[in-house]
C-alpha cells in the first residue's frame, strides 16, 4: 500500500531490543574494523553506536552528545565485543630552548 513498513519489527510478539541492539553494535563493529580505522570511521562508529542504543532503547543509558572512547567500549562489552578501541596517542618531540 506505499506504506513505509522499517518499523513492523518492533511490533513483533517475538521482537527484543537487546538483540535488535546487540546486532546493530556487532555490525557497526565489523564495518569499523573492516575499514581503515581512521577518525572518520571512528566518528562514524560512534553515530551508529548512538543511533543503536538511542532507537532501540535497549542500552541502560540515553546518549545525547558526543559519546567519548570509554563509553564507545563500554557499549562494545555491553554488546558482547571482547574488543577495545584505544585512544589516539600523540607524542610530541620536546627540545630544549637555548639562548
Amino acid at each position: 500500500y506505499g506504506k513505509d513498513t522499517s518499523h513492523l519489527a518492533a511490533l513483533s510478539i517475538h521482537y527484543d531490543k537487546h538483540t535488535e541492539c546487540r546486532e546493530r553494535i556487532t555490525a557497526a563493529w565489523d564495518t569499523f574494523k573492516a575499514g581503515e580505522r581512521s577518525p572518520a570511521d571512528l566518528s562514524a562508529l560512534k553515530t551508529t553506536l548512538k543511533a543503536a542504543c538511542n532507537e532501540t532503547g535497549a542500552y541502560p543509558k540515553e546518549l545525547k552528545s558526543n559519546i567519548q572512547v570509554d563509553t564507545v567500549n563500554d557499549i562494545l562489552c555491553f554488546a558482547g565485543i571482547r574488543e577495545k578501541v584505544l585512544p589516539e596517542s600523540k607524542v610530541y618531540n620536546i627540545a630544549a630552548i637555548t639562548d
